[in-house]
């Protein structure tokens, strides 16, 4: 399984999104973990599954499977967006959401094998997302669905995507 590690370049984002004090930003920018979108991340439900490992590294540890709100404050449009983050129990261990995330998918436009990048402002303890979108090479077939793309084909996805935020680092 590959891991990716994404780089924000602050001049970058400072340019197309208007930051102030980029440089400032850009050191206090911390990766914590990104997510390829499935169906069931994107569809009616509202709620994104978190992968574990990253969720229980770098997210608030919690108390109860009712979970916490957390403000997530978005990069590309400085809205801040209410989610809920909790767990749910699986056999014996867990799995991570984010829930009240449809509003945030539908105004991102994100899709199946999209996907989305959280990062910590270690300064002020608050946390930033990103929806990114992955272009699709030439026009979709009717009837035809795209086919997946494994963990290995997104490191060359993330680095041809346009995003001013992300950069693939191997």
């Amino acid at each position: 399984m590959c891991r990716f590690k994404f780089r924000v370049n602050v001049l970058q984002i400072s340019v197309v999104y208007g930051l102030r004090q980029a440089s400032k930003t850009e050191k206090n920018l911390k990766f914590l973990l990104q997510k390829v979108l499935k169906q069931s991340d994107v569809g009616s439900l509202g709620r994104i599954v978190l992968p574990k490992r990253e969720a229980e590294t770098h997210l608030p540890q919690l108390e109860s499977r009712d979970g916490i709100s957390i403000a997530m404050e978005d990069i590309g449009t400085s809205r801040v967006w209410n989610m809920k983050y909790r767990f749910w129990p699986n056999n014996k261990s867990k799995m991570y959401l984010l829930e009240n995330t449809g509003d945030f998918v539908r105004a991102n436009g994100l899709q199946e094998d999209d996907f989305i990048v959280i990062y910590a402002d270690i300064k002020c303890g608050k946390y930033l997302i990103r929806g990114v979108k992955v272009r699709q090479n030439g026009p979709k077939s009717e009837g035809k669905k795209p086919a997946k793309k494994s963990h290995r084909d997104l490191s060359s996805t993330a680095a041809s995507i346009s995003s001013p935020v992300a950069q693939a680092v191997r």
